[in-house]
């Protein structure tokens, strides 16, 4: 019995050892992969912030409506309350109607 407990101790420890993936639901991490991707930095750490934005899509009738899709997607980074309105907006004109 000791001896479970011990074998699911030292499991349990393991598992917080490891490193956890991003979900990229953080809006700052999503802005700062996609201000690296501005630059030209696409690091692979940031492909789930990638999906993140890039899945923001708003469409009608099956069709993608881009104006709402990239005023959707300033609004998510916006979110992010250190984020500077410049740099949402550089971010935005080049991928804000893009699909990725």
């Amino acid at each position: 019995m000791k001896f479970n407990r011990v074998i699911a101790g030292a499991m349990l420890a393991g598992l917080f050892a490891l490193p956890m993936p991003s979900w990229a639901d953080d809006p700052c991490e999503v802005t700062l992969c996609m201000w690296g991707a501005f630059n030209g930095v696409r690091p692979s750490e940031c492909s789930s912030s990638y999906k993140k934005y890039f899945s923001i899509i708003k469409k009608k009738r099956g069709k993608i409506r881009w104006d709402q899709t990239a005023d959707a997607r300033e609004q998510y980074l916006s979110k992010c309350p250190t984020a500077e309105k410049d740099p949402i907006n550089k971010i935005q004109s080049k991928f804000g109607k893009a699909l990725g």
